[in-house]
């Protein structure tokens, strides 16, 4: 799911990556990071984004959880740079 930030709309769209009982974690678009942002339930409400379709956040490789974190895979940005179609 893509989502956006009613308080950080400089982050852009967010994707969704898990979800537990009280948090969401998401990585946003114009705050990439291989860490995905934990999202407190309890303190923000993400909005669904109108569109669901992102040409960066459509290609992003899978997070896996480490501990409590969900982190991309640590070459991240070269496997994006390799499935980003080109103009």
């Amino acid at each position: 799911m893509i989502v956006e930030h009613p308080k950080r709309p400089q982050w852009g769209p967010g994707k969704v990556v898990a979800v537990s009982v009280d948090r969401l974690y998401v990585v946003f678009r114009d705050a990439l990071e291989r860490k995905a942002k934990v999202i407190m339930r309890s303190h923000a409400e993400l909005g669904a984004a109108e569109s669901q379709s992102d040409a960066l956040l459509d290609h992003l490789p899978p997070a896996k959880q480490d501990g409590t974190d969900w982190l991309l895979p640590a070459n991240y940005d070269r496997l994006l740079r390799k499935a980003m179609p080109t103009a």
